[in-house]
């Protein structure tokens, strides 16, 4: 059985390509935020030009109508200079703390140096000469010293007359000189009394 009813026709606005790109886009973007498989999801950004207040490249709305960029540049310019006079006065106390424990070691090496020479004031011998002669009358000294000084100069001087006997005979074997033809004389070398 046929009904002469007339079917009921559900008749849709026309839209434009604006609001049809409009509606896709709301579409896919409630799509996105409702999915939720893997680990990615979709966050939902309100205005893509705006950042976020965590954004380095944030700004307030007071801070975007400041107008004074001079006053701001003064405050700035104020700020770098009290953190370097900061920085100055740490390194001056620094500097002014190392210079006085310098002082305070100095004056106690000169204490220790002081109590050293008092400690040492009665113990030395004054005016003693560090050699075993005097130097004046270039004579040997009566001590122990003295008569070694004397014995190894002695010796020298022995070793030196020995190589002079020594010499002269080598440079004339036979005992006659080559060019006068008269008798070389050799001297003789005497050894210390004490040997």
């Amino acid at each position: 059985m046929m009904n002469d009813e007339p079917f009921e026709v559900r008749r849709i606005e026309p839209r434009g390509r604006e609001s049809r790109r409009t509606y896709k886009e709301h579409i896919e973007k409630s799509r996105l935020g409702q999915r939720r498989e893997k680990v990615s999801h979709y966050d939902p950004i309100e205005n893509p030009v705006t950042p976020s207040s965590h954004a380095p490249m944030y700004q307030g709305e007071v801070e975007r109508f400041e107008t004074d960029s001079a006053a701001f540049e003064r405050r700035r310019m104020d700020q770098v200079r009290q953190r370097q006079k900061r920085i100055d006065q740490s390194h001056r106390d620094r500097d002014m703390q190392r210079e006085s424990e310098r002082w305070k070691r100095m004056e106690e090496s000169d204490q220790r140096e002081q109590q050293r020479i008092e400690r040492l004031a009665g113990t030395g011998k004054k005016n003693v000469s560090s050699v075993a002669y005097d130097p004046v009358t270039l004579s040997y000294n009566d001590s122990h010293d003295g008569e070694r000084l004397r014995r190894e100069d002695e010796m020298r001087s022995y070793h030196a007359r020995l190589r002079t006997e020594n010499l002269e005979r080598q440079v004339s074997r036979e005992g006659i000189n080559p060019i006068t033809g008269e008798p070389v004389r050799v001297h003789r070398a005497t050894a210390p009394s004490w040997m």
